[in-house]
């Protein structure tokens, strides 16, 4: 396993506060984060270390890896953890459960993402990202609308 810091970027895919169940009733914790392709030699790097080690060199090229090239220059990594990360505001102060459940954190928000490279064998196998930490740097609040005083519909009861 090699462990990985990425650099600020963009969230995407978020399921930071709250457990994506769709396919589980105990839930997946998972994050996208997208990268300027300049910045993510050292953790694809990483990955493909990952691959060699437990698949072999010859193999490498068949294995599914945790990311994604985009067409305009940025790379999305996949981060996913069972259990909850820690989260962090951008002070490094790690948040209380209480306040993480009452976030909103929303696709745009800038964070970083500490986790390490592991491997599964199942599907042909591949490489994953575990995500033990997040640190929210801006945050941008997802769902909901702001009161529009010129509207005329009042919803009753």
């Amino acid at each position: 396993m090699n462990k990985i810091t990425t650099p600020k970027g963009i969230a995407g895919n978020l399921f930071l506060a709250r457990p994506d169940t769709k396919f589980g009733t105990k839930g997946f914790y998972k994050v996208g984060i997208t990268l300027n392709a300049a910045e993510v030699g050292q953790m694809v790097e990483a990955c493909n270390e990952e691959a060699t080690r437990a698949f072999g060199p010859k193999n490498v090229a068949k294995v599914k890896m945790p990311f994604e090239v985009n067409a305009h220059g940025t790379v999305t990594f996949k981060f996913g953890s069972r259990s909850r990360p820690n989260l962090y505001d951008s002070t490094a102060t790690l948040l209380e459960p209480g306040v993480i459940d009452a976030l909103r954190i929303g696709y745009g928000s800038t964070i970083r993402v500490k986790g390490e490279t592991a491997t599964y064998e199942r599907f042909g196998g591949g490489v994953l990202l575990l995500m033990h930490e997040v640190q929210i740097i801006d945050l941008v609040e997802s769902g909901g609308f702001a009161p529009d005083v010129g509207g005329s519909f009042v919803a009753e009861g």
